[in-house]
């Protein structure tokens, strides 16, 4: 599938403003204070149906990661914690929490991971020697005497490309202008080979944490949601919980086009959420239901020779 770059250095490559054109001159992020770190500076592609789907992880992270605010607005309400001026939770860096709680007598909420945020937390491994898994942000509610009160895991998934879009690149590079790269798509082989098998080990082992009250959240763009949904054989074959141990939700996004203006970044509206159960999800992604039929391979070879 070809693709063109739709979002570059934080603004859609058609915006010729001179705020648009001065964050490429800079090389700055608006999403995340610094400068861009992503090797080819592109925020999201564009798919040739017209779909639209973020390639950076900092593009879901506008409005000083707002997501996170609202999940812990979500999970940590009736803790009371401390607001900021939007009326979400405000955050610290996690190492940081347990003293601002003490300093103001409130519950504060921390938050340990990427850009700035304490470093991530990893998951013990399960046996000796086995895999510890990474988990992009741990958010904490602390107590003003110090204790812990809950934590929620979130992992946050864009999508990789595959083959080049360097004519694209190019393009914009010498005079803003939108040009498909033909050789380029998506890497949707991630949902099967990695995506899904970190998220069910990471999903199976929170279930044992009583502070993890309301399981692990997975932000996303929807593109992505609906890819792995296929993978597990629709999202009507799989129960909706309630958040619970165990459970995993998913905070979906899109690009709100309609809403785009030159000279500012695209908003990004939420769709509603959806919680399953990782159980649910581990036994949909290992059924052979959801797989290629007996001799499909051999098919495929036998259509190569």
């Amino acid at each position: 599938m070809a693709l063109d770059v739709y979002e570059w250095y934080g603004y859609r490559a058609e915006d010729s403003s001179e705020i648009a054109v001065g964050s490429a001159a800079t090389g700055g992020c608006p999403f995340v204070p610094g400068p861009c770190t992503k090797p080819n500076h592109t925020c999201s592609v564009r798919l040739s149906d017209g779909e639209t789907i973020p390639v950076c992880p900092k593009r879901l992270y506008y409005e000083r990661h707002r997501f996170a605010r609202e999940i812990a607005a979500d999970v940590f309400e009736d803790f009371a914690p401390n607001l900021s001026g939007d009326g979400l939770p405000a955050l610290v860096p996690g190492d940081r929490a347990r003293a601002v709680a003490e300093e103001t007598g409130n519950v504060q909420v921390g938050l340990f991971g990427k850009e700035g945020w304490s470093s991530e937390i990893q998951l013990p491994a399960g046996v000796e020697g086995g895999a510890r898994y990474s988990v992009d942000y741990t958010m904490v509610a602390v107590d003003p005497t110090g204790d812990l009160l809950g934590f929620v895991p979130i992992e946050v998934q864009t999508i990789d490309t595959t083959g080049s879009y360097q004519p694209s690149l190019a393009a914009l590079a010498a005079g803003r202008s939108v040009v498909t790269s033909q050789k380029a798509g998506m890497n949707w082989e991630n949902v099967s080979k990695r995506i899904l098998p970190q998220l069910i080990t990471k999903g199976l082992t929170l279930q044992g944490e009583s502070l993890c009250a309301k399981g692990l959240f997975f932000v996303t763009p929807e593109p992505v949601f609906q890819r792995i949904m296929t993978r597990l054989g629709g999202l009507e074959r799989l129960r909706r919980i309630p958040k619970q141990p165990g459970s995993i939700t998913f905070i979906r996004y899109v690009h709100d086009r309609e809403r785009a203006q030159d000279g500012e970044v695209v908003p990004m509206r939420r769709l509603e959420e959806t919680t399953i159960s990782t159980s649910d999800m581990s036994l949909a992604f290992i059924t052979p239901q959801n797989l290629a039929g007996a001799g499909a391979y051999e098919r495929t070879i036998r259509a190569r020779l």
